[in-house]
């Protein structure tokens, strides 16, 4: 009897110790290692893949009737701004790479703009962007913004000034990889 009261307590000496070691290794680990919205879109160039109307926006200029269901297909939108990156800068400055296939003369980095966060971190506001001036607004928000390692998606409302029709309004929700 007196010896299984010892080997009890040997027992449970040692699994309290074996626990008790456990639990200051675990302490030295953070328990929340993903990163922060800001974290995500900071640490890498973004280009846009995807910046789809909805509903699509129709330009009606008399005889010619014009249905655009991308960003990409306006005319406006050229061949040589689709390798462009946004760089998110921990300042909250923004620099545009014009990538490979450059409009004309311009310089391969240029300083575009400042963006924050608002909502949480699920609205950028992004102003005095000649990048995005392409949305004719001089302050452009992303709503419902989601990041991850790889992929930025969200949304924002688009307006034209039709000169026949007026205002015509749609919803552009974009995609942008690292």
């Amino acid at each position: 009897m007196k010896i299984s009261k010892i080997l009890w307590v040997a027992v449970s000496i040692g699994v309290m110790y074996f626990y008790s070691c456990k639990d200051k290794e675990n302490l030295s680990k953070p328990d929340n290692t993903t990163k922060t919205n800001t974290e995500y879109l900071t640490d890498s160039n973004w280009l846009l893949v995807s910046a789809k109307f909805d509903p699509p926006l129709v330009i009606n200029l008399g005889t010619v009737i014009d249905t655009f269901y991308n960003l990409f297909e306006i005319p406006m939108y050229e061949d040589c701004q689709r390798d462009n990156r946004v760089k998110f800068n921990n300042n909250f400055t923004m620099t545009i790479d014009n990538g490979a296939k450059r409009c004309g003369a311009e310089p391969q980095t240029a300083n575009d703009g400042i963006w924050q966060f608002k909502n949480n971190e699920k609205t950028i506001q992004i102003s005095n962007s000649e990048y995005f001036n392409m949305l004719g607004q001089d302050t452009v928000y992303f709503n419902n913004v989601a990041l991850n390692d790889t992929v930025m998606t969200g949304n924002t409302e688009y307006e034209y000034n039709n000169p026949l029709l007026g205002t015509v309004k749609s919803n552009i929700t974009f995609k942008f990889k690292k």
